[in-house]
């Protein structure tokens, strides 16, 4: 009954559109049962159509939508897990040790617990086969994008996502099979695996605290070219991983290599793969001589071969590029320098530490580099044919390899065994002719391809762009909607054809020709009839799906005429995607051929005319001469006599520039949500309140931007970690490259010397003399282990300053002032970005793990440091001023203690220092000329006397305040 009727239905559409009611039936049943499901089955409206596709349902019996092209569709969730818990404690730890007493009694220690949830869901989208996914946004935010057009640090950031744990997207391909945990959650009987149909599996979604789900939305490819990422796990028996024969390509890696030095290599010669190469400590890696134009790898202790047909220094100029773990970024790098200790310096064009991408072009024989989402150019060319002998070859250092030590690197290495991620895959759109989606829909309706003839189509340039059928529906409805956009028409004889408008005239009739009856009356032959022009709108606002503004609806207005209805707006509503130039265009047509068909005709011919259909254009000669091209809209057959409706037809009309706005910006970036650098200070304290056991933590992101703060966890066993404080500002760090130079002359400036910081995006300033000697935190860095302050920061370029005007040696680091080296790490002291991890005084030397991790992203995006507070920041300061009295039988030594704590210097009291510890307490070490010791001594008070006669006359001694604590503090050393 339900077929009768949309049979009916049919009949009565096609007699106004000019087929014929026995047509109209035949083709409303054919393409009405494609759909048909019950007899209740209800044709929704255009309104709705324009809004579905938003909101992500859940309900039974929801339409899966039908996609041509590509559309923002949000589906309905097939499965889901229960929500998550997980369970975060949050400890903090203060009081104890302020004042004399020091040593960290009497601490509060204060908890919090909070949750965050997630979940795995199971999303389906289409009914029908697709390309891929494009875009994700979560909750109107761009989180994920495969867009061929995305630049490399998008790419980068989409599959290093925090949102989810996995995402992979099912394309209905017809081998494919149920996703595993999908499969192991409700059994291999009870998976299916949704063969020709897109789905996407959602692995781990992140709800935060509020667990609630957030509305995703997908930009879905039905037609499109894919360049398609490899996923391998590694395997040192592996021979090649093959990048799909890509000559060119974003590469990527995870870092987490097995200790075995494993590298691989990218080679044009070997036909664009992942080979393994090398094993043990003689593995390759590769370096650069951005200055020299060199390039080059190392194997077995620094043995390089050139690379790229160019020559290889191997000075101490180059620098090495190391890949280190960046949570899934492409290619984390850490440059280090040939045969420097430490962590290596930065090279002066800044191409420095930070997260790199590196895209090769073997054709073009290029590498083009970005660096924390700032395109550096192409930095190599004319590499093409020349990547023998070995090709692109990255290896994992572990820890030392060549004389390089990453010391206090801000770097961290992860475990192995996780897999390698190579090369992500990206997707372009191709959308489909009108020609193709006409002849999808009809055979969706079950006709076979002989039975519809869509080859006259082809001349319409325009392409279907964006088509989601996502209501309960006719495909005749659908057809209609794509013949009122694209300007085309259907008829059945014996097939039905597609035919588009405005095609050339298929007969020319003459004035005599016309007026065929079997009657005697004598009617005009060609009676033009013209429509009420107050029918005709003066204006049509047509709603649309715009393309270019991510799928949001969007309203185009056509060109006003001057008409009857001069104040009438005629809205039209459309469930398809444009851009607004088309979509303005189409209004405009609209608009003009309803007025070019206002007038309306009747024609009668003789059998001769048989040929004729509805949708051809014939050209008509009227008593005057006067010529008219027609469109017949409508056929009577009563053979021998032809009647036929048909309306003037202006073929100017269907050609418009569809002149319009078109400043809408299509979201296709995805910032790189920072990944935490840590520095860890075991260093004196900064402050009175910080005077118990503990050191300080810097932290800040790998990127300049989309940082919003860091958490730092600690744990015994590398497995329970406890949240310690959370740092929501960036600190200012980064490493020397330069030297700075050695100084004993104390604690005033030194005018000699001066150091070059590299600490990324971070800003540094000038101060005063005056400033400086009234404030011992003003622009205070730690350089190495030394406690610096600066007067002077010059800027070199971004982010690198020469520091000069130096106070040398603060807060008793006077024992760090010779002996720096390149690399060392440089630290700006400020609160901002620098918190106070407070430890007991029992685990004080022992081994604990830390992790910096940015707030949202998982506990497990980072890998652990081992680090050990030796107990630094209760460590007394060397005593000063030791003075010599001897007379004839003894020999008395004397000497200034100094505090850790805040000193007063003026006041009706006078100076007062104070102790800082339970009691005072010093050691004397008295040796000779040898530094072999004679004799310790203890005293509590600040001077020691000595008989002549007790040691050698040339001896020296050792003072060391003692700490209840730590013990021994650092030494004042004199010769007497």
């Amino acid at each position: 009954m339900a077929q009768i009727v949309l049979g009916a239905v049919g009949a009565v559409a096609s007699t106004m559109m000019g087929f014929g009611p026995g047509i109209g039936f035949s083709l409303g049943s054919m393409l009405g049962s494609s759909m048909t499901k019950s007899p209740t089955t209800r044709v929704q409206g255009q309104q709705q159509a324009l809004m579905d596709l938003r909101v992500t349902g859940t309900e039974y019996g929801q339409a899966i939508a039908f996609l041509k092209g590509a559309a923002s569709i949000a589906g309905q969730v097939w499965w889901n897990t229960d929500r998550r818990p997980t369970t975060t404690t949050t400890t903090t730890t203060s009081g104890g040790g302020g004042g004399k007493g020091g040593g960290g009694g009497g601490s509060v220690e204060t908890s919090t617990t909070t949750i965050t949830y997630d979940m795995d869901l199971l999303i389906g989208l289409t009914d029908n086969p697709i390309m891929g996914v494009v875009r994700i946004w979560s909750n109107g935010t761009l989180l994920y994008t495969a867009d061929a057009s995305a630049d490399s640090g998008s790419l980068a950031a989409s599959v290093a996502s925090n949102a989810w744990t996995r995402m992979t997207v099912y394309t209905g391909a017809a081998d494919q099979l149920p996703d595993p945990t999908y499969e192991a959650a409700v059994g291999t009987e009870n998976a299916c695996a949704y063969r020709g149909r897109g789905s996407v599996f959602i692995e781990g979604l992140k709800l935060g605290q509020s667990g609630q789900v957030p509305n995703l939305t997908f930009e879905v490819v039905g037609e499109g070219s894919e360049s398609p990422g490899t996923y391998a796990t590694y395997d040192p028996a592996k021979t090649a991983y093959d990048c799909g024969g890509l000559s060119s390509g974003y590469l990527m890696f995870s870092n987490d290599v097995p200790w075995g030095f494993a590298s691989m290599q990218w080679s044009a010669s070997v036909g664009t793969q992942f080979r393994p190469v090398g094993a043990g400590n003689g593995s390759w890696y590769c370096e650069f001589n951005l200055g020299g134009n060199e390039a080059g790898c190392g194997v077995a202790n620094d043995a390089f071969v050139p690379v790229f047909g160019l020559p290889l220094g191997g000075d101490a100029n180059s620098y090495g590029i190391f890949p280190v773990w960046g949570g899934g970024y492409f290619f984390g790098m850490y440059w280090a320098h040939n045969g420097a200790s430490g962590p290596l310096p930065i090279p002066a064009d800044s191409y420095g530490q930070g997260i790199f991408g590196m895209e090769f072009d073997a054709v073009a024989g290029t590498i083009h580099f970005w660096q924390n989402g700032v395109d550096k150019g192409i930095v190599f060319s004319g590499l093409a044919g020349s990547f023998a002998p070995a090709g692109m070859i990255f290896s994992r250092l572990g820890g030392a390899h060549a004389g390089v030590n990453f010391g206090q690197s801000p770097w961290s290495y992860p475990a192995h065994g996780s897999p390698w991620m190579i090369r992500s895959g990206t997707i372009a759109k191709t959308p489909p002719s009108v020609g193709a989606v006409v002849l999808a829909l009809c055979e969706r309706a079950g006709l076979s391809a002989g039975e519809v003839d869509v080859t006259a189509l082809s001349t319409i340039t325009r392409r279907v762009r964006s088509l989601a059928v996502s209501q309960i529906a006719s495909t005749r409805s659908t057809l209609e909607l794509l013949m009122s956009v694209y300007f085309f028409e259907m008829v059945v004889s014996d097939k039905i054809y597609f035919r588009p408008r405005g095609g050339s005239i298929v007969a020319s009739i003459p004035y005599l020709d016309l007026g065929a009856d079997k009657s005697d009356g004598k009617a005009e032959p060609l009676a033009l009839l013209q429509a009420n022009e107050l029918e005709i709108p003066a204006q049509i606002a047509l709603t649309y799906i715009n393309i270019n503004d991510d799928y949001q609806n969007d309203t185009q207005y056509s060109d006003r005429l001057i008409s009857a209805a001069a104040g009438t707006v005629s809205a039209m509503q459309l469930a398809i995607g444009l851009t607004p130039d088309e979509a303005k265009a189409v209004a405009d047509t609209m608009l003009h051929d309803q007025a070019a068909s206002v007038v309306s005709t009747k024609i009668a011919l003789l059998g001769d005319y048989c040929r004729l259909e509805p949708t051809d254009a014939v050209q008509v000669t009227g008593a005057d001469g006067s010529n008219f091209r027609l469109r017949l809209v409508k056929k009577t057959d009563s053979y021998p006599l032809m009647q036929f409706d048909a309306v003037v037809d202006d073929i100017s009309v269907l050609t418009s520039p569809g002149v319009t706005s078109d400043d809408y910006i299509s979201s296709n970036i995805v910032s790189l949500t920072s990944y935490t650098l840590m520095e860890l200070m075991d260093i004196p304290i900064l402050r009175d309140a910080d005077n118990n056991a503990g050191f300080y933590v810097a932290t800040k992101g790998d990127l300049p931007l989309s940082y919003p703060g860091s958490a730092v966890f600690s744990s015994v066993d590398d497995v329970e970690y406890t949240r310690r404080t959370t740092v929501l500002e960036s600190a200012v760090f980064g490493i020397c490259t330069s030297i700075l130079g050695d100084w004993t002359l104390g604690r005033i400036f030194d005018e000699t010397n001066s150091v070059t910081v590299n600490v990324g995006d971070g800003v540094l300033a000038s101060t005063t003399r005056d400033a400086l000697l009234h404030d011992l935190v003003v622009n205070a860095m730690l350089i190495g282990n030394e406690l610096i302050q600066f007067r002077t920061a010059t800027l070199v370029s971004a982010g690198v300053y020469v520091l000069s005007g130096l106070l040398r040696g603060g807060r008793g680091t006077e024992w760090a002032m010779t002996g720096h080296a390149a690399g060392e790490r440089s630290v700006l002291l400020r609160a901002a970005g620098v918190r106070r991890i407070v430890l007991t005084n029992a685990e004080i030397g022992l081994p604990r793990f830390y992790k910096g991790i940015t707030l949202s992203r998982s506990l497990s995006s980072q890998v652990s440091r081992s680090f050990v507070d030796t107990g630094v920041a209760l460590k007394p300061f060397s005593p000063l001023l030791l003075r010599k009295a001897r007379d004839a039988s003894n020999t008395t030594i004397e000497w200034q203690r100094r505090s850790r704590l805040a000193v007063r210097m003026i006041g009706a009291i006078g100076i007062s220092v104070p102790l800082g510890e339970a009691w005072e307490k010093y050691e004397i070490d008295i040796f000779d000329a040898g530094l072999a010791t004679l004799a310790t001594i203890t005293t509590t008070i600040p001077s020691f006397e000595f008989a002549n006669t007790a040691y050698p006359t040339a001896v020296g001694v050792q003072v060391y305040q003692i700490s209840e604590t730590v013990g021994r503090g650092y030494p004042l050393t004199v010769v007497l």
